[in-house]
């Protein structure tokens, strides 16, 4: 029986395949595109375009997958870098991996391996009845058909489940959210490319890692929203501040957040923590006797966010 699968592996030199086979990684859906970046001539003596010419490789696509992190290590390192102890933070450097897609056609393997793999951002999505999952925008370096490797191990890892996830809002456990989202952008630059080179020569940060994201709560929720709006649970109107030290208006709104995801047996297989996000803005909306729907929208500010992996 042919098969399908996506195999990755962490690179220890940007562009150049680990010496040992690839990891399985369960996935949903993928998506590979190519972009030859070709130019193209117009000269004043044609009535058509004169030539194409090869220009900018670009390799790009999407991800997703069930979060299970214990599969999921080289894709983290590429986020975020080399964990300590499990723990991935915004300070380390960004590595790249290799990454191995096979399709089965018409009953033949044929197997695409990327080189130099990047991932531009990340998005986890918890909903309730549902599993978290995970969309991971990747691009690459180059790419070749090869031989599709001869097996694929799977690190056993079970999926994070919405009913084993706990959000935690200013130090208190949620019982009220209906839905979550948290986009990880890393800044990195997906079209560095250089004189001399028609393929990228590197990974390389060009801005503000940005985390941000969205809560829906429930019918059952007010202070959140409130908080949201007016920048204190208690308050009942929102007053910027007007000049540069005034301390007798509102801070943006704002709270610290902690989500812990357990799998279907009740361990914790990962955690997400920062000390601060602040509330960029809000709505809600009603329909006839519908509930009322309120979202909150954040972003996270500080140094201080943590991914753990608590399968490590």
């Amino acid at each position: 029986m042919t098969r399908r699968y996506v195999a990755i592996g962490s690179e220890s030199q940007y562009g150049v395949a680990p010496g040992t086979d690839l990891s399985g990684l369960k996935v949903t859906s993928v998506n590979e595109s190519f972009d030859p970046g070709l130019i193209f001539e117009e000269t004043c003596d044609s009535q058509t375009i004169n030539n194409a010419y090869g220009g900018a490789q670009k390799y790009t696509g999407t991800i997703e997958a069930f979060l299970r992190p214990a599969q999921m290590g080289p894709l983290f390192q590429c986020l975020f870098g080399v964990p300590t102890g499990g723990v991935y933070t915004l300070a380390a450097t960004p590595k790249s991996m290799t990454m191995e897609i096979c399709t089965d056609d018409n009953g033949i393997e044929n197997a695409i391996r990327y080189l130099g793999v990047g991932i531009s951002s990340m998005e986890m999505n918890l909903n309730a009845r549902e599993a978290v999952t995970t969309r991971w925008n990747y691009f690459a370096k180059s790419s070749s058909k090869v031989a599709a490797q001869a097996s694929v191990a799977y690190p056993k890892a079970e999926p994070a489940l919405f009913w084993g996830a706990t959000v935690t809002l200013r130090s208190g456990a949620s019982t009220t959210i209906k839905s979550m989202t948290m986009n990880i952008e890393r800044g990195l630059d997906p079209d560095d490319f250089v004189v001399g080179h028609s393929q990228l020569q590197g990974l390389v940060i060009n801005a503000v890692p940005n985390i941000s994201g969205s809560i829906t709560l429930s019918q059952r929720e007010w202070t959140e929203f409130q908080r949201a709006l007016y920048a204190d649970s208690g308050a009942s109107t929102y007053a910027p501040r007007t000049t540069r030290g005034d301390t007798s208006s509102h801070e943006p709104g704002q709270t610290n957040m902690t989500l812990l995801f357990k799998d279907r047996t009740g361990t914790p297989i990962c955690q997400v923590e920062t000390d601060v996000a602040v509330y960029t803005d809000a709505s809600r909306s009603m329909r006839g006797r519908a509930g009322v729907e309120k979202t909150v929208n954040y972003r996270v500010i500080g140094d201080t966010f943590e991914f753990t992996d608590l399968t490590d």
